[in-house]
């Protein structure tokens, strides 16, 4: 069930929800929570736990403390201890899953809280609307930033965006394509969720990796599993520009040239409109050229797999799978 929410998120943007028993329930969640983190997914864990009552007596073999476990792979955690205060830790579940970077977040329910019941809200604390328990405010972007950000673009002739899960998670992918095509920038998605730009479009260049090496101007949009510099192909001498909605992170295993605080939807949008229309015909073209050289190289993995007959190559995997899906 983790799995298949971890899934789910990473295919719609949207928060999931998974359940577990106490026990192998919850201790066979542990790697897909661990996938989740790594994958910056709003995952909310819920799982059952052992009487508060049986603290520290051992009663059932397969019960275990929880929160301890899931240290390290999580925004937030809490071992709900007081029924009545289950809206509130609710409101601090969803805070975190619905701002900043996303995480899993983790609630642990001991069978007092699981049990409870109550005739209406008000024998909770802290019961509240939506709209009083949080915001759906998003930090935007400095004006003199995105300036200085449209002067980097207008110098360059390579320029490239890396469009990653913040760009998915903040459904930014009208304004990617809006600022992309308003200078011809070259966009290639990372992270593990894609689809937020066309792999079919001229700009694209997630299908043409030949291309990166050749960009003067990177910029990382919402790339929250942030590579250590020289694990991409991309020439150091570029200049490196990073948009996250997280200062702290910033600079973190990749030193930048400039360094923008924002929603990604709220930075992209911005950034569209400081931008004067701009051709780069040159870099539109080589894009093309790598995108040729990528697809014959294809071509030629699955001819190989095709005389396989005692095993299944991947290409031939890949490409009958995606006529399959698409064609």
């Amino acid at each position: 069930m983790c799995a298949a929410a971890d899934g789910f998120s990473r295919v719609t943007g949207e928060i999931a929800a998974c359940s577990g028993t106490e026990g192998p329930g919850f201790t066979n969640m542990i790697m897909n929570i661990a996938a989740a983190n790594a994958a910056r997914t709003p995952l909310l864990v819920l799982a059952s736990n052992k009487r508060l009552a049986d603290d520290d007596c051992e009663m059932g073999i397969q019960t275990v403390y929880q929160q301890p476990t899931t240290e390290g792979m999580r925004k937030y955690g809490k071992r709900l201890i007081d029924a009545k205060r289950i809206h509130e830790y609710a409101g601090y579940a969803f805070r975190q899953l619905k701002s900043g970077v996303p995480r899993p977040v983790h609630l642990d329910f001991p069978s007092e809280i699981s049990n409870a019941r109550f005739k209406d809200s008000s024998e909770l604390r802290a019961y509240y609307e939506q709209a009083k328990y949080r915001t759906d405010a998003r930090p935007h972007p400095d004006p003199k930033r995105i300036q200085e950000l449209a002067a980097l673009i207008t110098k360059s002739k390579r320029p490239m965006i890396v469009a990653s899960a913040g760009v998915f998670y903040s459904k930014a992918w009208d304004a990617l394509r809006a600022a992309a095509e308003r200078a011809e920038i070259a966009v290639v998605e990372s992270g593990p969720s894609r689809g937020h730009f066309s792999d079919a479009h001229p700009l694209s260049a997630s299908t043409a990796p030949g291309a990166l090496p050749s960009a003067d101007l990177v910029i990382f949009i919402g790339q929250y599993s942030m590579p250590n510099a020289g694990e991409c192909a991309f020439s150091p001498e570029a200049t490196f520009v990073r948009i996250d909605p997280d200062p702290s992170d910033i600079g973190r295993n990749w030193p930048i040239d400039l360094g923008i605080v924002s929603c990604e939807r709220a930075a992209l949008e911005a950034l569209a409109a400081a931008l004067p229309k701009m051709r780069h015909e040159a870099w539109v073209a080589e894009l093309a050229a790598e995108r040729a050289k990528f697809e014959a190289e294809n071509a030629g993995f699955y001819k190989i797999g095709a005389g396989y007959g005692d095993a299944v190559h991947p290409a031939v995997i890949a490409r009958d799978l995606s006529h399959f899906l698409y064609k």
